[in-house]
């Protein structure tokens, strides 16, 4: 009875010692890995190819229209974005604070609707140099490369950008009226 009771604290203390020593030789894992630069970039990339080109390609008129919105008025139409922007930043915290995961929910559809909006501001690079669809989208390309890449005026310029796209997207609205949207 006493060698029972003896193995069985022996080999409880030996466990013990065996997980304590694991627990010691495993590095300890980090919650988050930076995401290397060139995934940053090409992320951005195909990002700015899918979606500018789903805009080229399929809504053809309304990409015309907004990207013009933004040669023709850039300074109301960046501050109209500026507003869209800080409007939507409120927005989101109150629908993740108050809804939980709905709002999470919610609001990540409205990041995927700002993304897609962002990119006419990038068009509109490529519409300054030339009308060519293709070389649009190209330079579009390059620029959201460029704004992931750049690390201190990228973001900056980023938003610029996408407070540039908001804005014309709500001159369009604004001008036809809702009518043909």
């Amino acid at each position: 009875m006493i060698r029972s009771r003896f193995r069985r604290y022996f080999s409880t203390l030996v466990l013990l010692f065996l997980v304590i020593l694991f627990i010691e030789l495993v590095p300890p894992q980090q919650p988050f890995q930076e995401i290397p630069l060139s995934h940053q970039v090409s992320g951005s990339v195909i990002t700015a190819l899918v979606f500018g080109s789903g805009l080229l390609f399929l809504a053809p008129e309304y990409t015309t229209r907004t990207t013009a919105q933004i040669h023709e008025r850039p300074t109301s139409t960046f501050l109209y974005g500026l507003g869209i922007h800080i409007s939507l930043i409120i927005i989101w915290a109150v629908l993740v604070a108050f809804f939980g995961l709905l709002g999470t929910l919610i609001a990540a559809s409205f990041l995927f609707v700002l993304l897609l909006i962002s990119q006419l501001a990038y068009l509109s690079l490529g519409r300054a140099i030339t009308e060519n669809r293709v070389i649009m989208l190209l330079i579009a390309m390059g620029a959201a490369a460029f704004v992931v890449a750049v690390p201190v005026i990228g973001g900056p310029i980023g938003f610029f950008l996408s407070c540039l796209g908001l804005g014309a997207t709500y001159h369009d609205i604004g001008d036809t009226d809702g009518s043909e949207v």
